[in-house]
């Protein structure tokens, strides 16, 4: 009996760490989704990932699915509270791509049609992709595959979006709330901007140099001749947000998304994300305490074993 009840310990201590494991996890908020441990949907022009694109940006994608906890860096103490259910989308660039996009994160709820192709990307225009990345309604592009009430955030770090260009010499890094206009609601199938609301929340992460500085690249898709690397982001959309200012429909962790990086209206690349609940698991940093945890459930489980011998 006493056996039983020292493996029960050490077990029970091996399973809280790695309870706490999962919520160290949801609280590595970086704008790298691959450090803070989010599920990787992969390779946005391979097969199975793919949905569409004019310009062949290459970005493994991400997503995750969270509750809030004390002491996580988006809670701010009034729109974002600690408890809050969040969705999020992101990606790491594969390679150095000197581009100053728009990202465009779209949330889907459960009825989303969001589909990869079943090929890598052909190169061909977009009509002829196997996919479900254009679809009729009134939602614009693959936005009207999200389902009604989707979710869609935007933003850009170009002057072609001069309502919401981002710096990322003096944002690089830093949490950035995306402005109402930014956000879009399908609702009935018509797409409509939002003039309030803090729901959405985006990182972007640029290359630099040892001292700090931007590093910068030729662009070859024209203006302006040169332009930061971008290397990682993350977008945020707060349900519980959406709850308490009164919509009932709305995106899910049981739904899907597409993440697309643009250049202006007519250059993208759109990758498929499925379900947004699946475990946080990849590139997941143990913290101290964690590793902490983790070490008491070994020692318990050694003492348990030498005194059965």
């Amino acid at each position: 009996m006493q056996s039983v009840t020292h493996n029960f310990i050490g077990t029970a201590i091996i399973v809280a760490g790695l309870l706490f494991t999962a919520q160290s996890r949801a609280n590595l908020i970086t704008g790298n989704p691959l450090s803070d441990g989010w599920v990787d949907h992969g390779d946005s022009l391979a097969a199975g990932t793919f949905i569409r694109e004019t310009a062949s940006w290459n970005f493994d994608v991400f997503s995750a699915a969270f509750t809030l906890s004390a002491g996580n860096a988006l809670v701010n103490g009034t729109t974002w509270k600690t408890g809050d259910q969040i969705l999020g989308m992101g990606g790491v660039l594969n390679g150095a791509q000197p581009i100053i996009p728009r990202l465009v994160a779209k949330f889907g709820t459960t009825a989303a049609t969001f589909k990869p192709s079943t090929t890598a990307a052909p190169d061909l225009p977009p009509a002829t992709y196997n996919n479900n990345g254009t679809v009729s309604g009134n939602g614009t592009g693959s936005f009207s595959a999200a389902g009604n009430g989707g979710f869609m955030v935007t933003y850009g770090f170009q002057s072609d979006y001069p309502s919401y260009a981002l710096d990322p010499a003096s944002q690089n890094g830093a949490i950035i709330t995306t402005a109402p206009g930014n956000l879009y609601y399908l609702t009935g199938g018509v797409q409509k901007q939002l003039s309030s609301g803090d729901f959405g929340k985006v990182i972007a992460n640029f290359a630099t140099n040892s001292t700090g500085a931007l590093v910068t690249q030729n662009n070859q898709n024209g203006s302006p001749s040169s332009m930061p690397v971008l290397q990682t982001f993350e977008a945020f959309l707060n349900l519980s947000d959406l709850g308490r200012a009164g919509y009932t429909l709305m995106p899910s962790a049981l739904g899907t998304g597409d993440m697309t990086l643009q250049f202006k209206t007519s250059s993208y690349t759109d990758a498929f994300v499925g379900e947004f609940n699946a475990p946080l698991t990849v590139g997941a940093v143990p913290e101290p305490g964690m590793l902490g945890l983790l070490g008491l459930g070994g020692v318990a489980l050694l003492i348990v074993r030498r005194r059965q011998k």
